[in-house]
């Protein structure tokens, strides 16, 4: 199949490098077609020296006559047709790939085709239309039926293809230009495997437009899938234990199953002395028993002993020194005893130099002495060894020359480096070769700034107040000198942020409109209710409009120590807006001030009238609450129920009862009346009325006076039942 794909674009390639020729094809446009018989129906739809291509307009008849097998003809065989024309091995190409290629191919051609569209060249233009038109077909071959290996070499075919057909949707066949459908293949999917105790699920999907059918259950396997689980490993004297447990359900079975001791020993090696330049030791342990073996093995070196050498024994002039080798890692020696030839002590003492400070200097001597023996050594620098730098005179200071010995190394008799230098060759200050740099006195922003020129040896200056160039423009912002209100207006002007430039003095800011705050409500002092605005800009600013009081007002009566209060619901409009609110009158508390009394002449009841008393109580302020403050009535600091008496309004009138009054003796009675924040007393008095005495013909005083007493007893005796009867 691969090597067919092949074959296609190798003739592609011969299609799109040699000119197209006429074909003595079997038929030609408007012949009749061999399978119907329809007349002037056969249509060509290409034709090259490689392929002859045509069909029937009207039963869609179709065939391809192949003529690609000439080319091997030519000598080439088949492969070496692929490695000439497409120089490669195209024998392990997929499908994906050989599409690229054919694809880039018809990119390069239609490229091609647009230059010789515009270089007017009508022959290379048709050779390159008939490469198109075969690779286009090609590349629609590769796409349908690479798996089809029977398709490529055809006599001829009746099969649709092409033109987008779908199962749900109609194409139109790319060989009949027919309209045809495909039909639906479907191929059960699996959406959940089955496992022992849980159905699976499934569905049926078209493996050509990917439409979905048929839902359904997988019954369950009812089966478990058993695998071991190891609770305790088993080690080389000790069984283990493990037990069975299905994948899909979690059901278990055989547990504490032994798992038999494995017999072998599981060893590790454990090192004892860690090896460095010298072998170390280790022993084999067995990690669940610890028994052990091959007991102080050796480990190998790691690394080379690092040798340094110690000396014993100080050489000096005369007399050999001795010294050995040390390993620093594992304190191994060698070579003890090692000779140090006889050596002198050399120490630095000064660099005698050759020259002056006048002519300059041409070479030092580094002078040493032997700390054992006293002997001189030297170690010569010469010019050519010393380093020479010039400093320049300048408007101040001299300038000179500065001469630099070293010795060090093998160079030096004690193997230290020493250095020394000397100046000379001075010469006299040049006042013309003053170092000027430019110093800003002032940085310049939106105002210039200031510069000088100053030099920076001798400090001398020049060139000051030199003006440097403004670098923006001025940052200008507004600053009140004066806030504006609703009745005054205020000042302003500008400064910039930067220089602190100013302009624009004594700018006029308008007034402010005024800004009403929420009304407050009042009564005025003729009690008429006003709601007064405030303006927040100017609190001298005020405006009033008479407001309404909207319901009774809501009454809080004072209690002992604690003010009462009326609080009014008003509403007023104004400038076409309605506001609502309270206004809150107190109301104090009685005490030294403000008093509770009994308003009235002397209280008196005549008793068997039959009459009520009517008692009248007032408050020295606010008597208006008197009625509402009222709480109770006793007499005599007895509470008297309240069908005893009744209270209208008019500061606050107590009428007492001819029943509740029979029961009172004759005589002073105190009557208190109760209020939230207070009390008032009043006295009443009782009498009794005197009968008339009548006429009994009787002189007698003593037969009179037993009379009377009769009486009295059988009067007082009838009241004292009266009152028992009231009281209780």
């Amino acid at each position: 199949m691969k090597k067919a794909v092949s074959l296609f674009l190798a003739l592609f390639m011969v299609l799109a490098l040699f000119p197209a020729q006429r074909v003595n094809a079997e038929y030609h446009s408007g012949d009749t077609c061999p399978k119907c018989g329809q007349e002037d129906a056969i249509k060509v739809e290409a034709c090259d020296e490689t392929q002859h291509y045509y069909y029937c307009t009207a039963c869609g008849y179709g065939a391809r006559r192949d003529f690609g097998k000439q080319v091997f003809d030519w000598g080439l065989g088949e492969q070496g047709v692929i490695e000439y024309w497409l120089q490669g091995d195209f024998t392990d190409y997929t499908q994906q790939d050989a599409l690229f290629y054919v694809q880039d191919k018809i990119i390069e051609l239609d490229q091609m085709l647009k230059q010789a569209v515009d270089a007017e060249d009508e022959e290379e233009k048709q050779r390159i239309e008939h490469a198109i038109v075969a690779a286009s077909f090609l590349e629609n071959l590769i796409t349908r039926f690479w798996n089809d290996a029977a398709y490529l070499y055809p006599d001829f075919t009746e099969e649709h293809y092409g033109g987008g057909a779908t199962c749900g949707t109609a194409g139109i066949c790319d060989g009949c230009e027919g309209s045809y459908t495909v039909s639906h293949e479907w191929e059960w999917v699996v959406d959940t495997e089955p496992t022992c105790g849980k159905t699976g699920l499934k569905h049926e999907r078209c493996v050509n437009c990917g439409d979905t059918r048929n839902e359904t259950s997988i019954d369950a396997t009812g089966k478990h899938t058993w695998e071991w689980v190891v609770d305790e490993e088993a080690t080389c004297g000790k069984a283990g234990v493990k037990h069975q447990k299905c994948k899909d359900c979690d059901a278990v079975r055989n547990q504490n199953t032994s798992i038999d001791p494995t017999g072998d020993h599981r060893w590790d090696w454990i090192v004892d002395q860690e090896p460095t330049c010298a072998p170390g030791i280790s022993h084999e342990e067995c990690k669940y028993c610890h028994q052990k073996r091959n007991e102080n093995t050796e480990v190998p070196a790691t690394q080379e002993h690092q040798w340094t050498w110690v000396i014993d024994k100080e050489p000096t002039c005369t007399t050999a020194g001795v010294k050995h080798e040390k390993c620093v890692n594992c304190g191994a020696v060698q070579n003890q005893d090692t000779e140090i030839e006889p050596a002198h002590n050399w120490v630095f003492t000064e660099f005698g130099w050759k020259g002056n400070e006048t002519d300059g200097y041409t070479g030092t001597n580094a002078k040493f002495k032997c700390s054992g023996c006293g002997l001189l050594g030297f170690n010569y620098v010469g010019k050519a060894l010393l380093d020479v730098t010039v400093t320049e005179p300048t408007c101040k200071d001299k300038g000179y020359t500065t001469y630099t010995a070293t010795v060090g190394g093998d160079w030096s008799l004690d193997g230290q480096d020493h250095t020394d230098s000397k100046i000379a060759l001075y010469t006299d200050p040049d006042p013309a070769k003053h170092n000027y740099q430019t110093i800003i006195d002032k940085e310049p922003t939106c105002a210039p700034g200031i510069e000088h020129e100053e030099c920076s040896v001798c400090h001398q200056k020049r060139n000051e107040d030199t003006e440097i160039p403004a670098t923006q423009e001025h940052q200008w912002t507004w600053v009140t000198d004066e806030e504006a209100t609703c009745g005054k207006e205020g000042k302003k002007h500008e400064k910039c942020s930067v220089c602190e430039a100013i302009r624009s003095e004594n700018t006029v800011i308008g007034k402010t409109p005024h800004e009403w705050g929420e009304p407050v409500f009042s009564f005025a002092e003729d009690g008429t209710a006003i709601g007064v605005q405030t303006c927040r800009n100017d609190p001298e600013h005020t405006k009033t409009e008479t407001a309404e009081v909207i319901n009774e007002p809501e009454l809080t009566l004072p209690v002992e120590t604690t003010d009462g209060k009326y609080v009014y619901t008003v509403t007023v409009t104004i400038d076409g807006k309605d506001y609502t609110g309270t206004i809150v009158v107190e109301i104090p508390h009685a005490g030294d001030e403000i008093t509770y009394s009994y308003d009235g002449g002397p209280a008196t009841w005549t008793e068997g009238t039959g009459k009520s008393v009517e008692l009248r109580f007032v408050r020295s302020e606010n008597d208006d609450i008197t009625y509402s403050a009222f709480t109770g009535l006793n007499v005599d600091g007895v509470d008297v129920a309240e069908k005893y008496y009744a209270l209208t309004k008019g500061s606050a009138v107590v009428t007492l009862s001819a029943d509740f009054l029979g029961t009172l003796s004759a005589g002073d009675h105190t009557i208190r009346a109760n209020f939230t924040d207070g009390s008032a007393e009043a006295v009443l008095t009782v009498k009794v009325e005197e009968p008339e005495v009548p006429a009994t013909g009787v002189n007698d005083p003593r037969a009179l006076y037993t009379w009377l007493l009769t009486l009295s007893l059988v009067s007082a005796a009838a009241a004292l039942d009266h009152r028992k009867k009231i009281r209780g």
